[in-house]
């Protein structure tokens, strides 16, 4: 007898604990129903939660009667135990019923709570596919638009990157498909299954059934939400790959940059020789000569920067294509989020030293123009000069000439007036720029005192 009971009693406490356990997997079950609508909030998804809501609080309801079962059951075999010891046998036996009806009762109880749990499974995989396939579908989208991204932007450059961002499109094309496909199985093998859950639980030969279409519906779940993540995966890839696309325009905006470069110091070099053909013929032919040189100078440190530059967004662009190919290869989102990172960061030293080297081709470009003007002022200046001297030595040639000097005697006073009239044109320029420096310091003066007088 005292086996018996212990072993009623071990049953009821059994079938408390699978109760219990059934309804923590169904309130697992509901919260996975409404994550997918926090997810995606369409009407099936929506439909499938409150199913699993429902469930989960059956599985509760069926859960907190096993418990009460059981705890009864235990009552009512303490209450057998005392009785056997006063050998009313009739009593024993109405208590022995009644112990039975309670620990059938656990049992059933526990029983429902499975049923219960099992439903709000079915409902929960439907929510998470459906869920899953629109992710995939937003994926597969976005995967599109960074592929067309991509297309346009390098319309001007040789580009890798492009062909991977097209690569990434169709792969996640692939997995929207896949998700779909399997979202649209869950759906309808769900129902099947919970079908079979409500027409056969009781009975034993279903039982394997049963397991096996629930079973079948959870993998097929799994396998719409590994698509969506391979399409999530993927969409990323492209979008990383549009970055690097426009990491290599940059690189290709800092391979011009360096002609525009090389070209301005030609440009430079071409005006420093012209600018020293000049020297000599007049003073300020010397200044802009000496201009000449340090623009030179400028052009050759600017376009060394440039170059400069220029390698490194190379180097850039090559660890971004790298990462770019270990993000493509990536099984997790966390390895990819790691490459896309490296990723980034190249992209945006690229650009960075890109734009770098194009400010500094422009600035050489602007001093090559400078060095130019001055080269022409200078040939301007001792052209001038030139003509000058040349028209007062026939002027002297025609006046000595006149007055019947003998060809020796003209020579020397040519000579001599040419001398002297170079001697005055230095020290009117040397006047000019001395007039020059003081108009500027009297307006300089003046803008003082009208600022004294204003305050």
């Amino acid at each position: 007898m005292a086996r018996w009971i212990e072993a009623e009693v071990a049953k009821a406490e059994a079938a408390k604990e699978e109760a219990n356990k059934a309804q923590i997997a169904a309130d697992k079950a509901k919260e996975e129903a409404e994550k997918a609508e926090q997810t995606a909030p369409l009407n099936e998804v929506t439909v499938a939660k409150g199913k699993a809501e429902s469930m989960a609080t059956q599985a509760k309801d069926n859960s907190e009667k096993a418990t009460q079962g059981a705890k009864v059951a235990n009552e009512s075999a303490e209450s057998i135990r005392s009785i056997v010891k006063t050998d009313k046998t009739e009593d024993v036996t109405n208590k022995i019923n009644e112990l039975k009806e309670k620990v059938k009762d656990v049992l059933n109880s526990a029983n429902e709570a499975k049923k219960a749990q099992t439903k709000a499974e079915l409902a929960a995989a439907v929510a998470k596919a459906e869920a899953a396939k629109d992710e995939a579908k937003k994926a597969q989208g976005a995967a599109d638009e960074a592929k067309k991204q991509a297309d346009e932007a390098a319309k001007t450059v040789e580009s890798k990157a492009k062909g991977e961002a097209a690569s990434a499109a169709e792969k996640a094309k692939e997995n929207a498909t896949e998700a779909a496909s399997a979202a649209n199985e869950v759906s309808s093998k769900a129902n099947e299954a919970e079908t079979e859950v409500d027409n056969n639980w009781d009975k034993e030969e279903k039982k394997e059934d049963i397991t096996s279409k629930v079973n079948h519906v959870k993998g097929k779940t799994s396998q719409a939400i590994n698509a969506a993540e391979g399409a999530k995966r993927a969409k990323e890839v492209a979008e990383l790959a549009l970055k690097v696309v426009s990491a290599e325009v940059e690189n290709d905006k800092a391979k011009k940059a360096v002609t525009t470069a090389e070209a301005a110091k030609d440009e430079a070099k071409k005006a420093v020789e012209s600018a020293e053909k000049s020297k000599g013929e007049a003073e300020s032919a010397e200044e802009n000569a000496e201009m000449v040189k340090d623009e030179e100078k400028e052009v050759e440190k600017k376009a060394q920067e440039v170059a400069e530059n220029a390698n490194e967004a190379e180097a850039q662009l090559k660890i971004a294509e790298q990462e770019l190919q270990t993000a493509k290869g990536a099984t997790s989102m966390e390895t990819l989020n790691q490459a896309k990172t490296k990723a980034l960061a190249a992209v945006e030293e690229v650009v960075k030293n890109g734009q770098a080297a194009e400010a500094a081709a422009n600035e050489a470009k602007n001093k090559a123009a400078k060095a130019t003007k001055s080269a022409e002022r200078a040939q301007k200046a001792a052209a001038e000069s030139a003509l000058k001297k040349k028209l007062n030595v026939l002027e002297i040639v025609k006046k000595y000439s006149k007055e019947g000097y003998n060809t020796v005697d003209s020579d020397e006073h040519v000579l001599n007036e040419v001398e002297e009239q170079a001697s005055e044109e230095k020290e009117e320029e040397e006047e000019e720029e001395e007039e020059t420096e003081h108009s500027v310091s009297n307006e300089v003066e003046i803008e003082d005192d009208e600022e004294e007088e204003e305050e």
